[in-house]
């Protein structure tokens, strides 16, 4: 997922890069993904100042560190906050996602929490057809120290700055 802040201080996921194993009928080596998203990027004609991996893929990162991948960082995997990051974003029309990234945008309607373990009282998404909907979380929640001073205050409050103790 590529996700980049426009002039008009906005965050948009402007482009994604899948890999169907179950519709190419076939899995990709550590080393075969590192060479498709490096190809891809370079279509994009951009380099990105981070990658956020998933950081249950030690092995590619390594393999990214190895091909000399600059920026490769640990994505912040907190399932909830991620979540409720990539929520205020949309909710707060600071994130806008492209019409291109149609992976995306046929996940995140299926974006649901799991009944099963809402009836555990536990809140947890359920793990299916997810793969750009936890990339955008990685990027969005990752980088949240970069945007949230973005969000604009709501109208119906007024903003009181609190006196130093």
């Amino acid at each position: 997922m590529l996700l980049g802040l426009g002039d008009d201080e906005r965050l948009y996921a402007v482009a994604e890069w899948r890999h169907d194993s179950r519709q190419t009928r076939r899995q990709m080596t550590d080393a075969q993904y590192s060479a498709a998203i490096r190809r891809w990027l370079a279509e994009q004609q951009v380099e990105p100042e981070w990658t956020f991996v998933d950081p249950s893929a030690a092995s590619f990162s390594t393999q990214l560190w190895t091909d000399g991948y600059p920026g490769i960082a640990r994505a912040r995997n907190d399932v909830l906050d991620g979540i409720r990051s990539v929520s205020t974003a949309f909710d707060s029309g600071l994130l806008r996602v492209h019409s291109s990234c149609s992976g995306l945008l046929s996940e995140l309607p299926g974006y649901a929490w799991d009944p099963a373990a809402s009836d555990r009282g536990e809140d947890r998404p359920i793990k299916r057809d997810d793969h750009s909907a936890d990339a955008l979380r990685y990027a969005v929640h990752s980088t949240a120290h970069e945007w949230r001073h973005l969000i604009p205050a709501p109208a119906d409050q007024e903003v009181t700055p609190r006196a130093a103790a």
